[in-house]
């Protein structure tokens, strides 16, 4: 029989929390934040930019427009799986965090429909947030407890 041995505490699962939310509000106060979000949302997708608002969308440019030293020490010593050999994993996307019941972000998926993946899962605490959740969760209770 395999044991594992449990390493993480309360403490770390909410700085891990903290850290990524971290991320998206870093992301969202950016200069380009506003006009990458309209390309990607209301020219690409034809939606109003207010659904990037609700979904705490942000972009990730790509290297060559802001190189990964401008990146906060903070997100490059303690990345949470959003930087991974010195390179942004999300570079040149429109990411969307991936939020729990608690609407706590516990990852992110990034889209740019040019590459290939076209959708791209974080790997977040050993597990792909998009692969074990769903878009919208964090609303989950509400529409259970609603008429």
């Amino acid at each position: 029989m395999i044991e594992y041995e449990v390493t993480s505490s309360i403490e770390d699962i909410t700085e891990t929390y903290q850290g990524l939310e971290n991320i998206v509000q870093w992301f969202r106060s950016q200069f380009y934040h506003e006009h990458m979000m309209k390309l990607y949302f209301e020219q690409t997708r034809k939606l109003p930019i207010s659904v990037a608002d609700d979904l705490d969308a942000f972009a990730v440019p790509d290297e060559s427009e802001v190189p990964i030293t401008e990146y906060p020490t903070w997100m490059r010593e303690y990345s949470l799986g959003f930087i991974r050999n010195n390179r942004l994993v999300m570079e040149g996307r429109c990411v969307m965090p991936i939020k729990n019941p608690d609407k706590r972000v516990i990852g992110f998926i990034g889209w740019d429909p040019f590459t290939t993946p076209k959708y791209l899962d974080s790997n977040n605490a050993g597990y792909k947030a998009g692969a074990t959740t769903f878009m919208g969760m964090e609303n989950i209770r509400e529409y259970y407890t609603s008429d």
